[in-house]
């Protein structure tokens, strides 16, 4: 278990009459805890006639078994972990006429899928999708999703499986006590095929925030899909390197790779990364969210679009420069994606 918040997670658990849970567990340990957290908690919410617990508690992935992934396919889009919105479509929640948390209602997510919140990834890489879904064809919406997926041979999964909110909100930065995905992790490391991407919604490399170590060596993760994934590989004892053009590697094991790194991958949108001798494309693109995009203006990967790449098919635009970032890296249109840099 990784971010971990033992007063958050314990506090929540008093309300439900169980014990502190000790330090030191293994992940499968903590997750069969927080199972029965969970359970205890759900049975709450209905008793309580759809009104949420004040103290948020820990939640499973509710689409992880939605998209079994294919060792065939060599992209792999890799985002964090849903909104709340996914527990209206919760079976035991569902018949609820309401579902209130701190007085405001949960209306149900768009599709029952990855990114089916408001569906922006899905309708950014293909335009045919609907923009107006309903209840009625949410659910055909949702399957057309998945046979675009197959039809361009992508992976996608959340590198979080569970985890516990601070608060009851959207942002990957109140998300504690996440015990990562590591089948999808496993997945990755474990295809043969040579030319493997992995594309991530959300990354301090795309910002200036970039990559940070502490004064000991020691990686300091962000709660963003690709700081969680890096964070994973490091615990797990691989030996990570960094390069912008797969020629010259820079190590995390060494104080010079480590200054490099902090310097280099900022506003970057495509480099590579070696974990052990595996190498990996990596794409860090803008966020799909309609509201990373007041931050997105002054981002200079965005700049070079506008200022000198801008094709011809696609607008001056934040949404454009999103769906051309995500149709390159589907393309595997590397060349396209090093002049964002």
């Amino acid at each position: 278990m990784i971010h971990t918040n033992f007063t958050l997670l314990n506090n929540s658990r008093l309300t439900f009459g169980l014990p502190h849970i000790p330090t030191g567990l293994t992940d499968h340990q903590y997750s069969s805890e927080f199972v029965q957290h969970r359970n205890l908690a759900i049975n709450s919410i209905v008793g309580q006639g759809g009104s949420f617990p004040v103290l948020p508690f820990p939640e499973i992935h509710p689409y992880k078994l939605s998209y079994p992934l294919n060792s065939d396919y060599s992209i792999y889009f890799i985002g964090t972990f849903p909104p709340p919105s996914y527990f209206r479509d919760l079976p035991v929640l569902n018949a609820l006429p309401n579902l209130m948390i701190n007085g405001k209602t949960i209306v149900r997510p768009k599709i029952p899928f990855y990114h089916g919140n408001d569906c922006t990834l899905w309708q950014l890489l293909n335009p045919i999708f609907p923009q107006d879904i309903t209840v009625a064809n949410r659910n055909t919406v949702k399957d057309s999703v998945i046979q675009y997926l197959h039809q361009k041979q992508l992976n996608y999964f959340d590198v979080i499986e569970e985890c516990q909110r601070k608060s009851y909100n959207s942002n990957d930065s109140s998300l504690f006590n996440v015990i990562p995905n590591s089948k999808g992790i496993s997945s990755i490391m474990e295809n043969d095929n040579d030319d493997c991407w992995l594309i991530f919604n959300t990354s301090s490399t795309f910002n200036s925030a970039g990559l940070k170590f502490d004064q000991n060596g020691n990686y300091k993760p962000s709660k963003q899909s690709f700081g969680i994934f890096l964070d994973v590989l490091i615990q797990l004892n691989f030996n990570l390197a960094f390069s912008l053009d797969g020629i010259s590697w820079h190590s995390t094991s060494n104080n010079l790779g480590r200054i490099w790194i902090q310097s280099n991958l900022k506003y970057k949108v495509l480099f590579y990364l070696k974990v052990n001798e595996k190498i990996f494309t990596i794409v860090t693109g803008p966020s799909p969210s309609g509201a990373a995009n007041i931050r997105l203006g002054g981002n200079s990967c965005y700049q070079r679009y506008l200022n000198g790449i801008l094709p011809a098919d696609y607008q001056p635009n934040i949404n454009s420069f999103k769906s051309y970032v995500y149709r390159m890296a589907i393309a595997k249109n590397r060349n396209a994606l090093i002049q964002l840099n």
